[in-house]
């Protein structure tokens, strides 16, 4: 939306995958370069039903378990994604009043 600022996490990836910066912000050149490798890996799913970018690591068929983050110093598989983001705590319950 015109004036609205979306330079939030909700819409953090739409700079990578688009033509347009996030707050008037341009993206830096580690920036640039995952948005390039995001591209990649979306357009080769698009054309040929996975993501099977050239030059880029493989796509590992997927696993319990194991993702394959696109940060933008390294794209690998790993296996600790869960405990890096703590998702036990987000898939647990939350009594009422706690964080």
């Amino acid at each position: 939306m015109p004036g609205l600022d979306e330079s939030n996490a909700h819409s953090a990836e739409l700079a990578h995958l688009f033509a347009f910066t996030m707050g008037e912000r341009p993206l830096t050149p580690v920036q640039q370069s995952l948005a390039t490798r995001i591209q990649r890996y979306r357009g080769a799913f698009a054309r040929y039903g996975a993501p099977l970018a050239p030059g880029r690591p493989l796509w590992p068929r997927a696993a319990p378990g194991t993702v394959m983050p696109l940060s933008p110093t390294s794209t690998r598989p790993t296996t600790s994604f869960a405990a890096d983001h703590q998702c036990a705590f987000w898939n647990g319950p939350h009594p009422v009043g706690t964080p």
